[in-house]
């Protein structure tokens, strides 16, 4: 996130701090992230957005948005002109952003990739099917892998709250909702009304979201990195395969409530108790923090234990020591030492 931030201050300060990244639409990607080679910063700010906010919202991608105020944020993104985002309700952000992916020319995934997935789709075996899928996306370039498990995460987000949330959306009318501005062979060029085919593709495209977003975090279908890079932006605990947690980096594949199992290194894997790791689970969802993570605790710990051997070392108690006695009534505003670790914060909101 910090990158993301440091893109944002330099976009602002090489234009006069009036401009920021351009968003173009109808260009491939790769022209889209020209300048960074990565995902622009007010792209992601929409995404994040939406992630954070969208799953309390009822019929968040199905609903329109406005008009007027679609395109106004749709010419901010194109000029590169500074905008509060927070004058943009939820609805209109979606909108904008499927529109945006509409555009791309081939679709996110591009031609290939989008009639592969038509094909495997029919395959009976789940595991294989995802082993498909997995090498599919990353063989697709970096932009699109991150693009593609950033819009998947925040979908996943929103379908697993729906019922809780009352919000009608399911990873079934997120499909629905969402199924033409990723596969664009849906619809046929220049044909204003759909033809039969053009329904039959729908209701595929509408199977494969469905897909992807219920099985996202299951095995490796996006790829590590992936994961990793959407725990690190997003800031959000990650349930990978029912139980397991995703907090900034993917649980080890050994890591198993099994007992006796090593790593390929050799080195014994630690198993974690079923109920332990709901319990981390109910603590994030509850209070939206990390801090209840084990390795949280492990680096807090961790920076304790530094600080104490650097006050309890001799040298220093000396110093100190010396200290007193030459001023021992004189209380200076205490600094700690450069050399001295200083405790940051684990989880920074966006």
């Amino acid at each position: 996130m910090s990158s993301l931030v440091s893109r944002i201050a330099v976009s602002s300060l090489c234009a006069g701090i009036h401009r920021m990244e351009k968003v173009k639409f109808g260009v491939s990607l790769d022209q889209v992230c020209v300048m960074y080679s990565d995902i622009p910063a007010p792209l992601l700010i929409l995404i994040l957005k939406l992630n954070k906010e969208a799953p309390a919202k009822k019929d968040v991608f199905r609903a329109p948005g406005h008009q007027a105020n679609m395109k106004k944020l749709i010419h901010v993104l194109q000029t590169g002109r500074l905008v509060n985002i927070d004058n943009f309700n939820i609805y209109t952000i979606a909108s904008v952003l499927k529109k945006f992916l509409g555009k791309l020319p081939g679709g996110i995934f591009g031609s290939q990739v989008e009639a592969r997935l038509f094909e495997i789709h029919e395959w009976d075996d789940a595991d294989r099917k995802r082993e498909e899928i997995n090498r599919l996306i990353t063989s697709l370039p970096i932009v699109n892998q991150q693009l593609l498990v950033l819009l998947f995460g925040t979908f996943q987000t929103i379908a697993a709250v729906a019922e809780r949330e009352s919000t009608g959306m399911t990873s079934e009318a997120l499909g629905i909702s969402v199924a033409p501005s990723f596969f664009h062979s849906c619809i046929s060029e220049g044909c204003k009304t759909a033809k039969m085919e053009d329904l039959q593709r729908y209701k595929v495209a509408i199977s494969i979201m469905k897909f992807l977003i219920d099985n996202f975090g299951v095995c490796n279908l996006f790829g590590l990195a992936n994961y990793e890079y959407y725990a690190r932006l997003t800031s959000r605990v990650l349930h990978v395969e029912d139980n397991w947690i995703f907090a900034y980096k993917y649980p080890h594949d050994l890591l198993e409530s099994h007992s006796g199992k090593t790593s390929p290194s050799g080195d014994s894997v630690e198993t974690v108790k079923l109920e332990e790791l709901r319990n981390v689970n109910r603590h994030a969802e509850r209070t939206k923090s990390l801090s209840f993570l084990p390795q949280v605790h492990e680096r807090q710990t961790q920076r304790m234990k530094i600080r104490s051997e650097w006050f309890l070392s001799p040298d220093q108690q000396a110093s100190v020591a010396h200290r007193h006695i030459i001023h021992p009534h004189h209380h200076p505003k205490h600094h700690p030492p450069r050399h001295l670790p200083i405790t940051t914060s684990e989880h920074k909101a966006f």
